[in-house]
């Protein structure tokens, strides 16, 4: 477990001054792009989901909280093996979730930029599919923020990844050839989490494991 953090830890200190300048200046740089460039429509559309996307994403992880409040329950009551499975069916749907809407975004704003720009709605569409989980973790506080930002650096990484393949692999579009970039890295959190999930059930008794566990995936 310690050797995969570390990695995870190297990861994040190789990417995070790309990464960075990405977070900060994609949206705004495109955006002014778009703009200089009469896009109107391709900028309202990017815009309306900045602002909407966040809600969108609170009711697309509503089925999260239906599978994962029973098995808190069940874990809690000492019955990890029907609260476990619960637990980690909503992991799963929340980085599914997280991968269809980044691919989604990607594969959208590139089939709007019909082969002109790329490198301008690649950024415009990254600004747009980490915005919204960005947000989320921000608003997160306590352990829950620290796994919530390992799974948004997962997100960055991949949607890094999609740019990369697309610039200079000549990735095409789609959403299934876009998935083979982002995919990876959502699985190996996820599969994290998971493995911390096992950990605290065994190492924790009571209240205070019900706890530690539900800080892991909130």
């Amino acid at each position: 477990m310690r050797t995969i953090l570390e990695l995870a830890k190297t990861l994040f200190a190789a990417l995070s001054i790309p990464l960075a300048l990405l977070n900060m200046f994609s949206g705004i740089v495109a955006g002014v792009w778009l703009l200089f460039l009469h896009r109107w429509a391709d900028f309202g559309l990017g815009a309306a989901t900045a602002f909407a996307g966040s809600y969108a994403v609170t009711i697309l992880l509503i089925p999260t909280l239906a599978l994962q409040a029973p098995g808190l329950a069940l874990f809690n009551a000492h019955k990890p093996i029907l609260g476990v499975p619960l637990i980690m069916a909503g992991a799963l749907w929340t980085y599914a979730v997280m991968a269809l809407w980044c691919l989604f975004m990607f594969s959208f704003f590139l089939w709007k930029g019909n082969g002109e720009h790329t490198i301008l709605y690649l950024l415009w569409a990254y600004a747009n599919a980490v915005g919204p989980w960005s947000y989320m973790a921000s608003r997160e506080q306590g352990e829950s923020a620290s796994m919530s930002t390992l799974s948004l650096f997962a997100a960055q990484v991949g949607c890094f990844a999609m740019m990369c393949g697309v610039l200079f692999l000549h990735a095409d579009h789609t959403v299934v050839a876009l998935s083979f970039y982002i995919v990876p890295f959502l699985l190996a959190v996820m599969l994290l989490q998971v493995a911390l999930l096992l950990e605290a059930a065994g190492n924790m008794k009571g209240e205070d494991r019900g706890a530690r566990v539900g800080a892991v995936f909130d």
